[in-house]
């Protein structure tokens, strides 16, 4: 099939979402110097349901917290800052795009499952020799929204790319064959439409090709290694069918003894226990199953 051109691809996403008002603020407020908790809390308290996530994942046992904190500016004390606007910003992105989702071709609750494991593994592994997996943890989340973007806006040609995917293709490759991009790509643009840093954009977009990574490499090859090991693990549910070669570069980068691999697994299902239900990622067919069981309507 005689490959897509860019524009066309571009015309079709022409309507991708912008990036949620309440994150435009915060990032705004960020930016500034000497910006405080009490100033991210300002803003994201004028959003209730989204500081109640925020909340209810700060408190799940994934962060040990050993007191329950109730308010947004305690959260950016006691987690820190980063790790607060991370947690929002993961929020913002699920919310906007299990709103939107037309699950054509693959279980919308299942794919943010496996975006949060990948998060988890993702974390885990790079912190095994690098402080500070806060941002590789938003990036395992959002590592896979091109197919988000995909399913949402150009859904008969996804749902092509998944009949053909599985006759001795790759995903990436019958990506490729009908579309003319990858999902890594595509989500590439909503990274460069919503101006994430350049960091998080090659998490995006070179998860599949740790070693195009030029600024975040150290990042990427996490995030890289994760996604596997996430699928591996059956945390959640990818649309890929089967767990991929991992880049030997990427691998040795964190791992030398098998020992650690063991241990590191461990840390990863307990840390996915810990968190997944705290982000409340059932799909609308479940939630309604659930309050039916507990007899409500």
């Amino acid at each position: 099939m005689e490959e897509k051109s860019f524009d066309d691809i571009l015309k079709r996403l022409s309507d991708l979402p912008s990036m949620p008002t309440i994150v435009q603020e915060m990032f705004k407020v960020t930016s500034m110097p000497d910006y405080t908790s009490k100033d991210v809390a300002r803003v994201l308290e004028n959003d209730q349901s989204l500081t109640a996530k925020i909340l209810r994942v700060a408190n799940s046992p994934f962060y040990g917290l050993s007191r329950k904190v109730d308010t947004v500016d305690r959260a950016c004390t006691v987690l820190g800052l980063n790790t607060v606007k991370n947690l929002a910003l993961s929020v913002s992105v699920m919310n906007v795009f299990k709103s939107r989702s037309r699950a054509a071709t693959f279980d919308i609750a299942d794919m943010w499952r496996h975006s949060l494991g990948c998060a988890v593994a993702a974390k885990a592994v790079f912190e095994l020799r690098y402080k500070g997996g806060e941002n590789v943890f938003v990036g395992g989340i959002l590592h896979d929204i091109g197919k988000m973007i995909l399913d949402i806006y150009m859904p008969k040609e996804y749902k092509e790319v998944h009949e053909l995917y599985g006759k001795d293709m790759s995903l990436v490759d019958a990506e490729m064959y009908i579309i003319g991009r990858t999902h890594a790509l595509v989500g590439r643009l909503l990274a460069r439409k919503w101006k994430f840093t350049e960091a998080m954009e090659e998490m995006i977009a070179f998860h599949h090709k740790p070693a195009s990574a030029k600024v975040a490499r150290e990042q990427v090859a996490a995030i890289h290694v994760g996604n596997e090991i996430a699928k591996a693990l059956s945390l959640g549910k990818s649309n890929e069918l089967f767990v991929m070669p991992i880049d030997e570069d990427a691998w040795n980068m964190f791992f030398t003894k098998e020992s650690t691999l063991t241990d590191t697994l461990e840390v990863i299902q307990d840390g996915y226990a810990q968190i997944e239900e705290s982000f409340d990622l059932d799909s609308p067919e479940e939630n309604r199953k659930g309050r039916l069981k507990h007899g409500s309507k």
